[in-house]
């Protein structure tokens, strides 16, 4: 998957920041560690470069032209969104800027308590309850971990079921349910800001000489903080 890995000039191992994971409805994918900025501006961005994968199902060719990226705000389980899709032959730029907002209690959009400051793990948990557990009482093999006593599904169950197990939103009390996990009311969120554009000379392009070689993703981390206060 990863063809090569920079941090402003200097080339960086990718094992050394990409971690597997799993992502619901999605499955294996690689999750990246804390990784802090130190240098300003360009000499700090992270640059990665990407292979093209093969796929025997989603393309005649076998190839796979598109990846996914989520961003997760360091939640233990990653939900489905914000996501982009990165198409071959194209370079991105990615923005990230930290802000922290605190909204005044009581206040019926956002929760004081503790636990919902991961709202990711509770967008998992309720379609994992929702959607695989109440309806077939048995969960997925990569969430087994949160109901140890619980049994793996049958790939049967989950191949008669598909549809409705992929599809989040379609049933009303599954919606009303995910909608629930609400913010906490003093968190740090994070605004983003994506720019690409195709290659116009891919002669000119640093990995044109590879063939597996199909487009540059170049992640520009710029940190802000900034503080919300916002009444009810």
């Amino acid at each position: 998957m990863f063809h090569s890995c920079m941090y402003g000039k200097r080339r960086i191992p990718c094992c050394d920041i990409f971690r597997p994971t799993y992502v619901m409805l999605r499955g294996r994918c690689f999750r990246m560690r804390a990784f802090a900025q130190t240098e300003p501006d360009e000499a700090g961005k992270l640059t990665l470069f990407f292979k093209e994968m093969s796929s025997s199902y989603l393309a005649v060719t076998g190839r796979q032209r598109q990846l996914i990226v989520y961003l997760s705000q360091q939640y233990e389980d990653i939900p489905t969104f914000p996501r982009f899709y990165l198409n071959n032959n194209y370079w991105y730029r990615l923005r990230l800027k930290k802000k922290h907002i605190s909204l005044l209690s009581p206040n019926q959009h956002c929760s004081p308590v503790e636990k919902y400051i991961k709202r990711g793990n509770c967008y998992v948990d309720s379609w994992l309850n929702e959607r695989i557990i109440q309806p077939f009482n048995c969960t997925i093999f990569y969430f087994s971990h949160k109901n140890p006593k619980m049994d793996v599904c049958d790939p049967e169950i989950i191949f008669n079921n598909y549809f409705s197990i992929m599809n989040v939103v379609d049933n009303l009390s599954v919606y009303q349910s995910i909608s629930k996990c609400l913010p906490k009311c003093e968190r740090d969120i994070i605004d983003t800001q994506l720019f690409s554009n195709k290659f116009q000379d891919q002669r000119s392009n640093v990995g044109a000489k590879n063939k597996n070689f199909i487009f540059i993703w170049r992640l520009l981390m710029k940190i802000y903080r900034r503080k919300f206060m916002k009444k009810n």
